[in-house]
């Protein structure tokens, strides 16, 4: 059993803009059959770091690192290849891994070398331990455990009260308890073999919705996903999440000009345009790129001049549509040339839900075959924390209708949506029942829409369980046939109480529809047009039951809100009981 027991001092708390002041190393092997038994003498090592900024006064009062003391020490990148030798094939054990692990990652990150050692977060493991103690900090363990502090905040003396505090639960607990506590908390998810391992320490801890993306097929000119490949399951070892969290930034999740950051072959989204249509000049500037690289190179300056004209026009009568795909508008071309995804969703903790698609609790047969496929995995932050998801919701229901995933069995497009309309012209004594479709100009403002079902024949069928509840008359609800002043069958059954044999006025069986339906009217949609509503950084932007997009401020929203969608009966679902609770904002 190899082990290293590390701790860092930095110069702040942020792994991307704070750098590394020292670094304390203590390797340790140890027997396996007697964990606490070394094999060979334990070894120690520190350096101070030269960190090419200044240490705030507070860190210097902290851990008594001066500006002066590192003047003349060696940068990071002189010390990394002796960093990684200690290191290598070692457990990577510090107190709040996520720190130690986050602020070493980026240092080599930035370097463009790999990071990725196993690591073992001992907060957790004191918590897997102990779960009868709320605090776990290092502090109240060397109190707990009686460690002997020697130049406590100093990497070396941290990392020697890791080794003492390994000793102490072995001396206290069954090693076997230990084990298997430590079996579960290094644990990693067994990630698709194409996939950057690097992707799961990337992926934020903020809601949002991701996109599992596989390799693409060249057919008829068109790109295409490869059809779900027959696999048979296997049994996956557990695995559970290790404590490396990815470091957090307070920027937005994009860019200022709204540019998509990632490449095409990369395998992560940065920052994702958000559902904004662009400036048409520097739009049609990347789709006539794109549609250039697509064309042979010995294609003639005259075509390419005539598809630059096109691929121009093209991209401005495109402008509006493109600005309700969070996936479309910078360089939208790249984004039509993706590949189907294999499986969009949302989730409150993007990188949470990710990794459970790899443990093996959750690896079914289906996710096996998500798995053999996926090559890249792509996310958009939607604004909300933990606790607040609606953004993600909207964006998930709204992408899954556009991409069509391959996996996905909800929020798929469906052209066959509609709502029974009922008219009622009490001056003349008549009524029409119809269906009506979300392409009718006036559906999400109509008054007298109940449902909406996503198929005709589910609206069939939810009419007709409503009219034998209510005594209705199938016949005159266009349901059965009968002549006319003859009873329905519904009547000779005693389940239609006579309107079709005049028993019953057609007032009366009017009053009694629109009373059986009152539980299901379509709610119109209640503003007067568009209308944005705050989700931690983001305004999200809907008009008519439809979702138009994600902006970063108002006037943003205002341009975003002269696209027009259709209703949308997923968005609806989602909004029609939480919009009277939403902070809007008219636009």
């Amino acid at each position: 059993m190899r082990l290293a027991f590390v701790d860092l001092e930095t110069t702040g708390g942020s792994p991307v803009e704070d750098r590394i002041t020292e670094v304390g190393i203590i390797e340790v092997d140890l027997d396996e059959h007697a964990p606490t038994a070394t094999l060979r003498p334990v070894r120690e090592w520190s350096a101070l770091v030269n960190p090419d900024a200044p240490i705030p006064p507070f860190i210097e009062t902290l851990t008594g690192i001066t500006n002066a003391m590192v003047a003349d020490a060696p940068r990071f990148e002189e010390l990394a290849d002796d960093i990684l030798t200690r290191l290598d094939g070692r457990l990577f054990i510090a107190h709040n891994a996520r720190f130690d692990h986050g602020f070493l990652k980026n240092a080599f990150r930035r370097m463009e070398r790999p990071f990725r050692p196993p690591v073992l977060c001992t907060v957790r493991l004191s918590r897997k331990l102990y779960p009868g103690y709320s605090r776990h900090n290092l502090d109240t363990l060397i109190e707990r455990h009686r460690l002997v502090v020697d130049m406590r905040h100093r990497a070396l003396g941290d990392a020697r009260l890791l080794w003492q505090l390994w000793q102490r639960l072995h001396d206290a607990l069954p090693a076997e308890q230990i084990t298997a506590a430590i079996d579960q908390l290094t644990a990693r998810p067994s990630l698709p073999r194409h996939l950057d391992p690097d992707v799961l320490d990337t992926l934020p801890k903020t809601a949002g919705v991701y996109l599992f993306l596989g390799e693409e097929t060249r057919m008829g000119g068109a790109t295409e996903v490869a059809e779900p490949a027959e696999t048979e399951a296997t049994e996956a070892t557990e695995a559970t999440q290790n404590g490396q969290d990815p470091s957090e930034s307070d920027r937005l999740p994009w860019s200022a000009d709204w540019a998509h950051d990632a490449s095409p072959n990369a395998s992560t989204v940065r920052e994702p345009a958000i559902l904004l249509a662009t400036d048409s000049a520097r739009t049609a500037d990347d789709a006539t790129h794109a549609t250039h690289a697509t064309h042979a190179t010995h294609a003639t300056q005259a075509t390419q001049a005539t598809q630059a004209t096109q691929a121009t026009q093209a991209a401005q009568a495109a402008q509006t549509d493109s600005a309700a795909d969070p996936l479309h508008a910078e360089g939208s071309d790249r984004f039509l040339a993706e590949p189907r995804p294999l499986y969009i969703g949302k989730a409150k903790n993007l990188r949470q839900r990710v990794m459970a698609h790899f443990t093996g609790d959750h690896l079914s047969a289906r996710e096996m075959e998500i798995s053999q496929q996926m090559t890249r995995i792509e996310w958009i932050e939607t604004g909300g924390g933990t606790q607040h998801d609606l953004g993600a919701l909207l964006t998930e229901a709204t992408l899954v209708k556009q991409r069509m995933p391959a996996y996905n069995r909800q929020l798929r497009k469906s052209e066959d949506v509609c709502a029974w309309r009922l008219v009622v012209d009490r001056a003349r004594g008549r009524w029409k029942l119809g269906l009506a479709r979300p392409d009718d100009l006036f559906f999400a403002q109509d008054h007298d829409l109940y449902g909406p079902f996503a198929t005709p024949r589910q609206a069939g069928v939810t009419l007709r369980a409503v009219a034998d509840a209510h005594g209705l008359c199938p016949a005159l609800l266009k349901l059965d046939k009968a002549a006319s002043g003859k009873p329905c069958f519904a009547h000779q059954v005693k389940r239609c109480r006579g309107a079709c044999v005049g028993v019953e006025t057609v007032a009366e069986h009017t009053e009694r529809l629109q009373q059986a339906l009152a539980s299901m009217a379509v709610k119109p949609w209640p503003f007067d047009g568009a209308i944005a509503f705050r989700e931690g950084r983001v305004f999200h932007v809907v008009n008519g039951w439809a979702y138009l997009g994600m902006t970063s401020d108002l006037d943003a929203a205002r341009r975003l809100a002269v696209t027009t969608r259709p209703f949308d009966h997923d968005v609806y679902r989602l909004l029609v009981k939480r919009i009277e609770t939403l902070d809007v904002a008219s636009l």
